[in-house]
């Protein structure tokens, strides 16, 4: 609808309608019959902050997305998550998040795509499009240059006009055209001193003006900072009540002259624009019914973790493993009895239901096989998790954990009953920001578990808990022996951050059972809590996992990273694999020859220690509610992997140019790299990575045949692109073609070359079949800072095809 079509409403009400009524809705239009709009966070699932709280599907994040290279299973995820951000009563998700990967130790890589903007786009505008085809709205973000978060509100990125272009704002460029998403949201960082939400120059110059971006604004929650955001071109402030977009003070500067009537009216009308696009799905019209956790949104999920996983490492053919001769497989590593569903921060998800990889290789295998289970290490300093085969939920046998009640906290100070009452195998969790459990709200739960405790023999015990942004307490027998509890100060705004553990020693001459209770409060941002021990039988871990592979068919360790260790406000801090994980993979793969390690991470980890030990690596991301299920499938061939790296993988942080200009200092960040971003500069100076970008193996093998182009290409034309795939194997697969355009002789600070294309083909065995590319001319022009403009600077070309950034073969670009 349009306002010229309608009674304009009053200036008073137009000037009312820019700033948020909350946290989570925009405010309606009254006078026009709209309704208020509520929004929903994440991009890997949907995170509903305010009532009414639930779950929601968890897909695997941005980064495993990213690494399936198939835009087409993507969209189809984009969809599932328009219908459930639908089934949630909201009309947008705010995601995807597309910053780039510039830092290995980027706390929100997780989120986003990958380190190439071609690929970052393509993704992107895959699940936009995806999204949006369900009649919700998606929301870009953060415009722009959001790639760290050291100091993210108030460092700024200090980028020149060409990398700005031809890197961090080419993926907003993809998706504009390819997608033409409905909402940008802006980031909090400043770029070359000027927060973007506040400045006119890069909202309506940059974005608007430059980019062609016609859609809906809205500013990151809290990321304006002043009196700019009034001209900048900002459509709605978040979150609400609004400080700066409010009606008072855009009548004051009407009354000034620092905008008009016109533009308040230009605003209006994006709005207005924006709610009659979500408006056929809030009528149920031309979309699908609104969709929660069905079968067709568990069996993408489930694909797209599938896909995702990257065989990174295969020597003697280890994998797949064999299912008729192996009796008995030993799980191992802290990753493995825990589903691990991404960073910490806003894009936290909690599913209905999430299967780890010990779970899912039980469920794969049954009864063909026994599949034991060690730790072998925490992620930190914790003692060993109590496990289940020593808990007893209240009235039943051991074996089976504890009797688990969450609450609101509300609920819980008035001994109101549970929101929520399951069964949890052992205290282990690391929520994050997400809820942790159906119908909780996110920041404000208590969890009381309780049951018993058996001690099988006597001697000296010690018992350990540990929280994140949390308060908690352990009873045995109804005397409390571990107190994290009861100093808490409510109004301390400190102590609601803190990580609190503490220990109690208990020595027994003969073994018995105890009643157990543990308690925990979330007290701020990021939830977690572990209950571990060691008893008088506990063995080093590392050395009970070594035993135990020494007695196995094949030993599967699930070790990398969680949202302890890398989200939002919290970079990654180090390069190593947390805790023992390095001794573990050596020791264990000295033990058994047929040791396969699993990663699920979210940015790339040390090797040095431990790769060469191994035969057989996977990378899984963070694979989402189905991942065990999915890393199962693909551990024994059940799935051909096809996952390729978003990412180069380094051999120390040091070897990465950006590394040397994080985090910044007085107040700034140099992107001095310029363009030596990822594979661009290891192949400028001529360095192995561990692993490139693009790299993955398959169970198959695949042959590229020569590239044709047809044609020559000329100005404002494309150029055809045909290239043979074979699959010289023995099992069907899938293999990612690459193109990269290639500059001959390229001048100083031009990489020689940057991927432009690619496409996922599924060929059978002895079977051939081609990828088509149409190259437009486009991809041959950079931008020129002089005049401000994109133009042809180069005149000679190769196009090189692959399957990874280091396996390519070259043809000559015919040009007019």
């Amino acid at each position: 609808m349009s306002v010229d079509k309608i009674a304009v409403p009053p200036l008073e009400e137009q000037l009312r309608l820019f700033a948020g009524l909350d946290a989570w809705n925009f405010p309606g239009v009254p006078s026009m019959d709209i309704p208020p709009m509520q929004v929903a966070d994440c991009g890997h699932g949907v995170t509903l902050v305010a009532p009414p709280y639930g779950s929601a599907s968890c897909f695997p994040t941005s980064v495993g997305m990213a690494a399936t290279w198939n835009p087409a299973l993507i969209e189809e995820v984009g969809a599932a998550l328009g219908r459930e951000t639908r089934a949630k009563n909201c009309r947008m998700l705010l995601g995807p998040m597309v910053n780039l990967h510039r830092l290995p130790c980027g706390g929100r890589n997780y989120e986003t795509f990958s380190e190439d903007p071609v690929l970052a786009g393509k993704m992107a505008s895959a699940i936009i499009r995806g999204i949006q085809s369900e009649g919700t709205s998606a929301c870009i973000k953060s415009f722009a240059c959001n790639n760290q978060q050291f100091d993210q509100k108030k460092i700024s990125a200090e980028v020149d006009p060409r990398t700005l272009r031809e890197l961090y704002l080419k993926i907003f460029a993809i998706a504009f055209r390819e997608a033409d998403p409905w909402a940008v949201m802006t980031c909090y960082n400043p770029i070359n001193g000027e927060y973007p939400g506040d400045s006119r120059e890069w909202l309506q110059g940059v974005l608007r003006d430059e980019m062609g971006f016609d859609g809906f604004i809205v500013s990151d929650w809290t990321a304006l900072q002043g009196e700019g955001a009034i001209q900048s071109s900002c459509d709605m402030e978040m979150p609400g009540p609004g400080k700066v977009l409010t009606a008072e003070r855009l009548r004051d500067a009407l009354d000034r002259g620092l905008i008009d009537e016109a533009e308040i009216q230009r605003r209006m009308q994006r709005l207005i624009d924006l709610y009659e696009k979500c408006e056929p799905a809030r009528k149920g019209e031309r979309y699908s019914p609104p969709e929660l956790d069905s079968p067709r949104h568990r069996a993408v999920a489930q694909r797209a973790a599938e896909e995702a996983i990257t065989l990174l490492k295969n020597d003697g053919a280890v994998l797949p493993l064999d299912r008729s001769r192996i009796k008995r497989l030993a799980v191992i590593g802290p990753n493995a009895a825990n589903a691990r569903l991404g960073g910490g921060g806003s894009a936290s998800v909690s599913p209905y239901f999430s299967i780890s990889p010990l779970q899912g290789i039980r469920d794969l295998v049954g009864d063909d096989a026994e599949v034991l289970f060690a730790e072998g290490c925490s992620q930190g300093s914790n003692l060993p998790t109590v496990h289940a085969d020593y808990l007893a939920p209240s009235g039943s046998d051991f074996g089976k954990g504890l009797t688990a009640e969450y609450f609101e906290v509300k609920k819980f100070l008035a001994d109101d009953a549970p929101s929520v009452t399951q069964t949890d195998a052992q205290i282990d969790f690391s929520w994050g920001w997400a809820s942790p459990a159906t119908g909780l709200p996110r920041n404000d739960y208590v969890v009381r578990w309780t049951g018993k405790l058996r001690l099988p023999q006597p001697g000296k015990y010690r018992f350990s808990i540990a929280t994140q942004e949390g308060i908690g307490r352990v009873d045995f027998d109804g005397e409390t022996v571990i107190d994290c509890w009861n100093d808490f100060d409510e109004g301390n705004f400190e102590s609601a951050y803190a990580n609190l553990s503490g220990e109690f020693e208990l020595e027994i001459t003969k073994a018995r059972e105890v009643e157990l209770l543990v308690i925990y409060r979330k007290t701020k941002t990021r939830g977690g809590m572990h209950f571990g021990w060691e008893t008088p039988f506990s063995q080093d871990p590392i050395e009970e996992a070594v035993e135990l592979a020494k007695t196995c068919d094949a030993v599967v360790i699930a070790g990398g990273l969680s949202n302890q260790f890398e989200g939002g406000a919290c970079d990654r801090k180090f390069f190593e694999l947390p805790g023992r994980q390095a001794e573990l993979i050596r020791r264990v793969a000295a033990a058994n020859p047929q040791t396969v390690v699993v990663l699920k991470n979210g940015t790339p980890v040390d090797y040095r220690d431990w790769l060469d030990s191994v035969p057989a690596l996977l990378e899984a991301y963070y694979p989402g509610q189905a991942g065990g299920a999915a890393i199962a499938n693909v551990l024994f061939g059940e799935v051909n992997p096809s996952g390729k790296l978003p990412d180069t993988h380094p051999n120390c942080w040091e070897e990465v140019p950006s590394m040397h200009y994080y985090p910044g200092e007085n107040g700034k960040t140099d992107y001095g790299e310029g363009l030596m971003v990822g594979y661009r500069h290891y192949d400028t100076a001529g360095l192995a990575p561990v692993f490139p970008f693009g790299f993955g193996l398959s169970y198959t093998t695949f042959e590229i045949g020569a590239p044709q182009l047809v044609g020559t290409l000329h100005e404002g034309g494309e150029i055809a692109l045909t290239v043979p795939v074979t699959n010289t194997g023995d099992r069907a697969g899938k293999e990612v073609v690459q193109i990269y355009l290639e500059w001959v002789n390229p001048p100083a600070g031009r990489p020689p070359r940057a991927l432009i294309d690619f496409a996922k083909v599924k060929v059978a065995p002895g079977e051939t079949r081609e990828a088509m590319f149409a190259i437009p001319y486009r991809e041959l022009l950079t931008y020129n800072p002089a005049s401000a403009a994109w133009e042809l600077e180069h005149h000679e070309f190769n196009i090189c095809v692959g399957n990874s950034s280091r396996s390519l073969q070259r043809i000559p670009l015919p040009l007019n």
